[in-house]
């Protein structure tokens, strides 16, 4: 069996890949909008847990360290105007949680990223590193949980808005196949 690890050139990809396999994040889990203005920021995706919390995630491909900062912007705006998030609420099947979690998926998150993150401390958020692969013409999105050093959603947050502890997991998909390209893993 051969395989190909998948690599993610663009935002635009990586955000077509998540929003098409939101359940690698937490069973339930769904995306409501993507690129939605919040404030003078703006967010990658909007999703909705299953608790009906709304998560705030930001996508990054190339290693941006000024991503922490934008998403605490964001998330600011987010608790002085909960309508530009609650909007987007449509689907949910009950009283939408609050406040919202806040989520990171990066290819990698460098120290001085979890650092800037953990200064930042913001309430409940996860850290995860994607990785794609290819394998019989199955393209599968792996999300890695990363410590970072913040209280996860899934530890601490109360009862009411608490989130699902997730762990990786696999889901497969299809691929956007214009922007993404597909190299030989080494050593196989």
């Amino acid at each position: 069996m051969a395989v190909n690890v998948v690599n993610v050139k663009t935002l635009s990809a990586l955000r077509v890949l998540v929003t098409e396999n939101s359940a690698v994040i937490a069973p339930g889990f769904r995306i409501m909008g993507a690129g939605v203005r919040v404030g003078q920021s703006s967010v990658d995706l909007v999703g909705l847990d299953s608790l009906d919390t709304p998560a705030l995630i930001a996508l990054d491909v190339t290693g941006d360290e000024t991503v922490p900062f934008r998403m605490a912007e964001a998330y600011a705006s987010a608790l002085e105007d909960p309508d530009s998030i609650r909007r987007l609420m449509q689907g949910a099947r009950g009283r939408v949680g609050w406040p919202p979690r806040v989520i990171f998926i990066a290819e990698r998150l460098s120290e001085s990223f979890l650092l800037r993150l953990k200064l930042l401390a913001l309430p409940a958020v996860d850290c995860f590193e994607y990785r794609c692969v290819e394998a019989n013409g199955q393209t599968s999105l792996h999300l890695d949980r990363v410590e970072c050093g913040a209280r996860s959603a899934g530890a601490s947050t109360p009862p009411a808005v608490q989130a699902p502890v997730c762990s990786a997991r696999t889901v497969s998909a299809a691929s956007p196949s214009e922007t993404i390209t597909k190299t030989a893993r080494p050593g196989q």
